[in-house]
């Protein structure tokens, strides 16, 4: 209704003559009165809410819209998730460490051992040094990640 109401400024209008139209236009709709001004107010210009409104579009003008436009419509993430996703890019990243660092103890325990070892530890042996040398498995040195 505010957008519609502030499309045909009439001279001498001023802001608060554009709510006052919108107000009426929004009651003849809705049938009851606007009660979210102040809430209107702060995400008027929000642009998480603005483009949120701009994607509503009728279909003919959505069919216009490129890839480029339609990328810069969408919703910038929120807050709680950007942290969630932050948080679980480290997670993942601290489990890959703590996996190569258990992977590098296991085949340093396999390397010491004077004793004779069993045909699976001798596998075991084999496949972790053919992950070391091939470079796909990376191994951290313990001092990198003391903390872990």
């Amino acid at each position: 209704c505010y957008e519609f109401a502030s499309r045909t400024p009439r001279s001498g209008e001023n802001e608060d003559d554009i709510i006052v139209l919108a107000y009426k236009l929004y009651h003849q709709d809705q049938k009851n009165k606007f009660s979210l001004e102040h809430v209107w107010r702060i995400l008027k210009t929000d642009q998480k809410w603005c483009n949120w409104c701009e994607t509503k579009l009728p279909a003919k003008k959505k069919a216009k819209l490129s890839s480029v436009e339609e990328e810069s419509l969408q919703r910038p993430i929120g807050v709680k998730a950007a942290k969630a996703l932050a948080k679980s890019k480290v997670k993942e990243k601290d489990l890959a460490v703590k996996e190569r660092l258990s992977k590098q103890k296991l085949l340093d325990s396999l390397l010491g051992r004077s004793d004779g070892l069993s045909e699976m530890e001798i596998e075991l042996k084999n496949t972790l040094i053919k992950e070391y040398l091939s470079g796909s498995n990376v191994f951290v040195f313990e001092n990198e990640y003391s903390g872990l």
